[in-house]
């Protein structure tokens, strides 16, 4: 074999190379990508999800406020068939008292309704994560929304507003995809992130008594 012979050779063994090189970087490319539509489609799977329990909860909430606006206007009509019983003379203090105590147990109820909020647990994206009607847990523990949404806060958990959750899926999806985040997302990976904004009381609707 001449040396042209074996020149020749060499530069096949790195062009075969540089072929095998190529190939493994394809390979390996093409692998993470696979992973990261497959985190990518887990979020898709999970905001699809999270929509669903947002509807259920704003449909209860919006039952709820009917309830509530028919049983004041029962409460009303029923004052007026008190006060037209208790008319004669000397039973206007019977009638005083009843709407002293039904003033009273109203003043003391919570009548907030539509506080819906998504919770981010400790586990992060996508699995820890669930829909909370603030509204509703006041109205049945009768405790304020700040002081139930300040303990949920404060077992390390992260509120969102529905609005800003879908937008902060939406960067989380981006970032996945130019390799900048791999699920699961923990908490402290999104602290910073601008879209993070809890406005649990600014954006709660009321209803008082």
């Amino acid at each position: 074999m001449n040396i042209q012979s074996l020149q020749d050779l060499r530069d096949r063994a790195r062009e075969l190379i540089t072929a095998c090189q190529t190939l493994d970087t394809f390979f390996v490319e093409g692998a993470v990508r696979l992973d990261q539509e497959t985190q990518v489609k887990r979020l898709g799977e999970m905001t699809t999800r999270i929509r669903l329990r947002l509807e259920e909860a704003e449909s209860s909430e919006n039952g709820a406020r009917y309830a509530s606006q028919k049983g004041d206007a029962l409460g009303s009509i029923g004052k007026l068939i008190v006060k037209g019983i208790g008319s004669k003379k000397g039973e206007h203090f019977r009638v005083d008292a009843f709407e002293k105590t039904t003033m009273a147990r109203q003043a003391g109820r919570q009548h907030t309704f539509g506080n819906i909020m998504v919770r981010l647990g400790k586990g992060g994206l996508p699995d820890d994560v669930c829909v909370i009607s603030f509204s509703e847990l006041a109205r049945t523990q009768n405790r304020p929304e700040s002081v139930i949404s300040l303990e949920i806060k404060k077992s390390g958990t992260l509120l969102f507003t529905p609005d800003s959750f879908m937008q902060l899926v939406e960067g989380v999806i981006r970032d996945i995809r130019n390799g900048k985040l791999r699920s699961p997302i923990l908490p402290e990976q999104l602290i910073l992130r601008p879209v993070l904004v809890t406005r649990s009381i600014l954006t709660r609707k009321r209803i008082d008594a």
